[in-house]
């Protein structure tokens, strides 16, 4: 969320961010974050809620992609989100990550 006052991790105050279009700036957003990585991340929803001042809270919600890992490409790193932190992945917790992979692969056919 953007547009909210935290101390320690924790909502305080709805202060919002001006926002000259609303509109432009969830296509902004949405392109920045979906369009720079590989394979591309399309399931970011991102929604505003205009407060009472005029300015607006930005709310961006990023579900598990079942397409991961995704290589940011800009600096060819693969990243990892645990506990609000972004972290490099390295080579061994990305073969981890393509192991899973490919087990859910084979559990999905041998299901179907």
């Amino acid at each position: 969320m953007i547009g909210i006052e935290e101390t320690e991790g924790r909502p305080r105050q709805l202060v919002g961010v001006q926002l000259e279009n609303a509109d432009k700036e969830v296509l902004r957003l949405s392109q920045s974050l979906c369009g720079g990585l590989d394979p591309e991340y399309n399931m970011i929803r991102i929604r505003t809620i205009q407060l009472h001042n005029n300015r607006h809270i930005i709310i961006i919600r990023r579900p598990r992609s079942w397409n991961a890992p995704h290589m940011v490409k800009d600096n060819y790193k693969y990243m990892l989100r645990t506990n609000g932190n972004k972290i490099p992945i390295g080579t061994s917790e990305l073969k981890d990550y393509f192991l899973v992979a490919i087990i859910m692969l084979r559990n999905m056919i041998n299901s179907a």
